[in-house]
């Protein structure tokens, strides 16, 4: 299997693949620099494995800021059309989970990711690695309170402060752990879900973006791993259209 995975959800844009089993991944930190680094990061990876062709891609889909999350998403989507590819997407919030399980294999996981507006995107893990809350965006001060033992991703620090009984640890999201997570779940059986309102019980939407925010941000919550791809919005963006009347 060829498979390529991306995450721009955090301030790193990050792209890999596994190619017949061997991992290739290039990152870049810069919150404001997705744009201008996936292109240059999916040209790198394709030059150091030689492939350019996929059997199938992956992608955090957040939650994550608005803008830089659509980045990666987009650019797989793009792909996956042009190849006519399968595509899944994995809450980012468990791929840093992963991450951070290499260092810290026995222990409960709190994830914080920055979110602007003083909040994070904040889940809860326990020992064995399993979502026991979230994923949900919070003010910083209610993650803060909720903080307990390790605290780690982009936001660790914003949620530990300067509390002595929280180890608080920058940890970014890999390709590694993405595709991990896929490979595992689908071991296990796992398939993706249909993202149909219908089937998640949600009201009438104001508008079908609505309709898959909510759907996506149930499914999560309710433990899927495996998610559709498109964005993990858990709040509504700054900014909305508006209609001129006049």
């Amino acid at each position: 299997m060829r498979i390529l995975a991306v995450d721009t959800a955090t301030s790193a844009t990050v792209v890999g693949a596994v190619i017949d089993g061997q991992f290739t991944e290039v990152e870049h930190v810069d919150a404001r620099g997705h744009a201008s680094q996936i292109g240059i990061l999916l040209r790198a990876i394709v030059e150091a494995t030689g492939n350019r062709d996929w059997d199938m891609i992956v992608c955090g889909v957040g939650p994550g800021p608005f803008t830089g999350l659509r980045v990666g998403i987009a650019a797989c989507l793009g792909i996956a059309a042009v190849q006519g590819l399968p595509t899944i997407g994995v809450c980012t919030l468990d791929a840093i989970r992963r991450v951070a399980a290499t260092t810290h294999p026995r222990e409960s996981i709190t994830v914080a990711t920055r979110a602007r507006r003083n909040e994070v995107y904040w889940a809860r893990y326990d020992s064995v690695g399993h979502r026991t809350a979230g994923p949900i965006a919070l003010p910083t001060d209610e993650a803060r309170a909720r903080a307990d033992g390790l605290v780690v991703g982009d936001g660790a620090e914003m949620v530990a402060g300067s509390d002595p009984a929280c180890d608080a640890q920058v940890v970014f999201p890999s390709a590694q752990a993405l595709l991990m997570i896929v490979q595992e779940r689908l071991d296990a059986g796992e398939v993706l879900p249909r993202l149909d309102a219908g089937a998640v019980g949600l009201d009438a939407p104001a508008s079908v973006g609505a309709t898959t925010a909510r759907a996506l941000a149930q499914q999560a919550a309710a433990g899927r791993q495996l998610l559709p791809m498109r964005p993990l919005y858990l709040r509504r963006p700054d900014a909305v259209p508006t209609v001129d009347r006049s």
